[in-house]
């Protein structure tokens, strides 16, 4: 998944909607809920009809080559399930991201509905009950004939008349099914990728393999792009009003890092995100963004947990100790409405591989 990501320590991220678009929604909340992104959220009870699509977002389901032509020819996962709800979304077509309230880490978020498969081809179209964890989306009814057109049109190219959809894995419900939807996902992203340290090639390969197109600023007739490579006097400009959803920083050490947290901080204010990596996690939370006064590195160790399961960050099939990488300290204490995403216990002491900022006030 692309939360492979997470695997290097993406420290500091901010989920909301792209800056200078319209707000994200969040209609399934519960009266008294806290925001989407944080812990202690809960949303309704809401019941997806019949004729809805599921997009799984497991190892399990969610796993056939992207030029697979049978059953038996698997990947470790399908990254172009992304970039299918990444067209989605550019097309007008709201997603719902499905996460069971209070859940525990490796637990299903749509329990035994009915449903068969509609994609890839090949797949026997077989009716029956089947459950899905880690955080599937879904398209309700009223946009199936939308989103099955938006899938017969997501191709290789050139186009392969003997794959459809890059073989993502689409189910079709036959009965309805009572889930919690954590985001209604309404609106296109538009990424900054950094290559202030000469590394966007790290974040770049990612976004790639999950069907994002890189915007090359010297074709004038270019329309359809999702992401864009940003350097280091880029994001010395960055403010208030730059519009990118997220700023993506893969490795980036320098010797004023101020000079670079100061605009980005205005970014963040405004609503912007910001996901670091190995050392551009020191080089940004010089700034105390998450922290009281800052974090440093410790050593490795795989005693873990994950304390806040059921938010968005942290649906992920697998676990984070599958790649060993160094963990860091927090020398005094979070700010006020940051959050855990996992922990690491060694002595007496909490490493804290990953933390997140919500935006409350967007």
């Amino acid at each position: 998944r692309l939360t492979t990501l997470l695997v290097f320590m993406g420290l500091l991220c901010c989920i909301r909607t792209q800056t200078c678009s319209p707000e994200v929604v969040a209609p399934y909340a519960a009266p008294g809920s806290p925001g989407a992104d944080i812990p202690g959220y809960f949303a309704v009870d809401t019941v997806i009809p019949p004729g809805s699509l599921i997009i799984p977002m497991d190892n399990t389901f969610q796993s056939h080559k992207i030029d697979a032509t049978s059953d038996a020819d698997h990947s470790w996962f399908n990254l172009r399930a992304y970039g299918y709800v990444k067209e989605l979304r550019k097309a007008g077509i709201p997603v719902e991201w499905v996460i069971k309230n209070f859940k525990a880490k490796d637990d299903f978020d749509i329990e035994n509905v009915s449903c068969f498969p509609v994609n890839p081809p090949f797949l026997p179209s077989t009716t029956q009950s089947r459950s899905f964890p880690y955080a599937p989306f879904v398209v309700l009814p009223q946009f199936h004939d939308d989103a099955i057109a938006v899938l017969d049109i997501f191709q290789p190219s050139p186009p392969n008349a003997n794959v459809r959809g890059f073989n993502v894995a689409v189910y079709e419900t036959t009965t309805s099914v009572t889930v919690n939807i954590r985001q209604h996902l309404n609106n296109r992203q538009y990424i900054a990728v950094s290559d202030a340290g000469g590394n966007a090639d790290i974040h770049q390969a990612f976004l790639d393999a999950a069907g994002y197109i890189q915007e090359d600023e010297e074709d004038l007739t270019q329309v359809d792009f999702d992401y864009k490579l940003v350097s280091g006097d880029d994001i010395l400009n960055f403010q208030a009003s730059t519009c990118f959803t997220v700023l993506t920083e893969p490795h980036f050490s320098v010797g004023n890092p101020e000079a670079y947290t100061e605009p980005v901080r205005d970014f963040l204010n405004s609503g912007g995100n910001l996901l670091g990596e190995c050392e551009g996690i020191e080089t940004y939370e010089s700034a105390h963004f998450l922290t009281s006064a800052g974090i440093i590195v410790e050593g490795s160790n795989d005693v873990h947990d994950y304390p806040n399961p059921d938010v968005p960050y942290v649906q992920m099939d697998g676990n984070l100790n599958e790649v060993k990488e160094v963990l860091f300290l927090i020398l005094e204490s979070i700010h006020s409405g940051m959050f855990l995403m996992k922990v690491f216990g060694l002595h007496s002491q909490v490493l804290i591989l990953i933390l997140c900022k919500p935006c409350l006030e967007k």
